[in-house]
Order: structure tokens, then C-alpha cells, then sequence
């Protein structure tokens, strides 16, 4: 089996995943958008989600990768774009996003106490 990694908090496209069985590392497809201070997640069905993060401003698209077909694709975003966040997978499926920082209208950075819950199979 593969444990999934995307380098972080710096902003960077670079994705490694590192094979538990061997001990290699490799470098995997690159994030369609750079980011830090993201956010991913192992999901049960295998998949890892990642959002949120910092670019030039927080990034808005989230993204799935999916290891069969070593590819990412793009996903319904979070509700609110946040940075840093705890991010726990469910024993359902789905993943809790809690907490972070975001940024107020005038690029202001925030904490934030928000929770919310990403479904994988309704996408949303």
C-alpha cells in the first residue's frame, strides 16, 4: 500500500507518495494549483481531497487524487476557503473540516471556527 503526501505549508504543485511496503518515495502528479497551508485528506474509499490553502490569495478549487488512475480531478469546494484547518476522515466516507483561518473582504486574515462535513459520494 501507498501513503499519499503533498508537501506543505510552502506554496507548491509538488506531490510525493511514499510506498510503506518499500520505504521509496516518489514524485506523484502535480497539484493543477500550487498551494500551502492546504488541507488533504485520505478518504475511505482511497482517494485523497485537497482545498483550501494559500496561493497569491486562499485557493478556492478543491481537487481529488486518485491513485488508480494517478490523476487529479476537480471537486466541489468547500464552503469556506480556509487555511490550516483540522481535517479528520469519518468512519462513513466523509471528512470534518474544522477551524483554520480564511481571509475577510478586504485579504485579511481570520480565524475561523467553522465546522462542515465533505461528502464524497454526493460531492458536496
Amino acid at each position: 500500500g501507498c501513503d499519499f503526501y503533498v508537501t506543505g505549508p510552502c506554496r507548491t504543485d509538488t506531490v510525493y507518495v511514499h510506498d510503506v511496503a518499500s520505504g521509496a518515495w516518489t514524485e506523484g502528479p502535480t497539484l493543477p494549483e500550487a498551494r500551502g497551508a492546504h488541507w488533504h485528506v485520505p478518504l475511505a474509499d482511497g482517494r485523497v481531497l485537497v482545498a483550501g490553502g494559500l496561493g497569491p490569495t486562499l485557493v478556492q478549487p478543491a481537487v481529488m487524487f486518485d491513485p488508480l488512475a494517478e490523476s487529479w480531478s476537480y471537486v466541489a469546494p468547500a464552503t469556506k476557503v480556509r487555511a490550516g484547518p483540522v481535517v479528520v476522515p469519518l468512519p462513513d466516507g466523509r471528512a470534518l473540516v474544522a477551524g483554520g483561518h480564511t481571509l475577510d473582504q478586504d485579504l485579511q486574515q481570520f480565524d475561523t471556527d467553522d465546522v462542515e462535513l465533505y461528502d464524497p459520494s454526493a460531492d458536496a
